[in-house]
């Protein structure tokens, strides 16, 4: 996967997507962060991106779930509790080049300074943390799916965007 992400020639960034407390079975929560993940691409996809409807110039989000682990030897303390049992999201993001998207938004503008706006309304998403990778994209890769190497997940539970039309 990493290979396909790389021929693109795109800016790969690791992300974790948090959430605020959600009530409901873990079905309905989980439904309803992938939901708020899909207004967060759009949001990014209309404030970064020239031509959204150009394929070419789409990021690519590569999303699996991730679960807590337990560390062996930390002291248990108020700030290990876990909101909506600690599920959380690593999209893989590889984002068009400069060239691509629109005059005067750069990334880091777009992610640092602004982040917020990504907070878009009406979502639970509690923390959108993105970062450059400095090394190799393979064990960003490998970190962000390692649910399906522990047998938690499997290609199914992968989540592509942009969607495609077929599943829309």
């Amino acid at each position: 996967m990493a290979g396909s992400i790389e021929k693109r020639r795109m800016a790969n960034l690791p992300a974790t997507v948090l959430f605020k407390h959600l009530e409901g079975s873990s079905r309905w929560t989980e439904g309803q962060m992938l939901a708020d993940i899909e207004k967060l691409y759009a949001r990014l996809l209309t404030r970064y991106v020239r031509n959204p409807r150009s394929d070419k110039e789409k990021p690519l989000w590569v999303i699996l779930r991730d679960l807590p682990v337990y560390k062996r030897g930390k002291k248990a303390c108020l700030t290990d509790f876990q909101v909506n049992g600690g599920v959380h999201f690593h999209p893989i993001i590889a984002i068009p080049p400069a060239d691509m998207c629109r005059p005067g938004v750069g990334l880091k503008r777009l992610l640092g300074q602004r982040q917020e706006d990504f907070f878009v309304r009406g979502t639970n998403i509690s923390t959108f943390h993105v970062k450059r990778v400095t090394g190799d994209i393979d064990d960003v890769v490998d970190y962000a799916l390692k649910q399906l190497g522990r047998g938690n997940a499997t290609r199914d539970d992968l989540i592509i965007l942009p969607r495609a039309v077929r599943e829309l």
